[in-house]
């Protein structure tokens, strides 16, 4: 009895380890996937973060590259899969993407939407958490630029 005790608790320190070296190994993967996204195009572009929580599907992060003017995506790159193993990989999909028009279509949604329901909402209005990650990621980058245009005018 005690030795299948002892077993059973050196298992679960084990994998409790190992997923600890997972999680640290892909935070440094999403680390260095920001550096090389900055280094490459620090100068005349945005970059932001978006990262969002899903019930059932683990969570979705998204790094953006913007240009600061007109808000058109320049190159993406998203967590791909939903365990510790998963890395960054290229998101093709939102490349020539308008960011402008979701940050104003999220704006307007949140104040139609804040008096009337506070908790429920249609299963048609819920979104993935890739989608909460991209709206972060522009809400991000589009209070920057915003801050950026103040300082320049003041």
């Amino acid at each position: 009895m005690k030795l299948t005790m002892a077993i059973v608790f050196g298992g679960i320190v084990i994998a409790w380890l190992l997923q600890g070296f997972f999680a640290f190994s892909q935070a440094r993967n999403i680390q260095k996937t920001y550096k090389e996204l900055t280094d490459r195009y620090a100068k005349d572009y945005c970059i932001g973060f978006g990262q969002a929580k899903g019930r059932f599907f683990g969570k979705g992060c998204i790094l953006l590259v913007v240009a600061d003017r007109n808000m058109i995506v320049k190159d993406s790159v998203k967590l791909a899969g939903v365990s510790v193993l998963s890395r960054m990989r290229p998101n093709r999909d939102l490349i020539g993407r308008d960011l402008s028009l979701t940050v104003r279509k999220e704006e307007f949604l949140q104040l139609r939407d804040q008096p009337k329901r506070r908790f429920i909402k249609k299963r048609d209005q819920r979104k993935t958490s890739e989608e909460k990650a991209i709206s972060l990621a522009a809400r991000n980058i589009y209070d920057y630029i915003n801050q950026k245009n103040q300082v320049s005018q003041a």
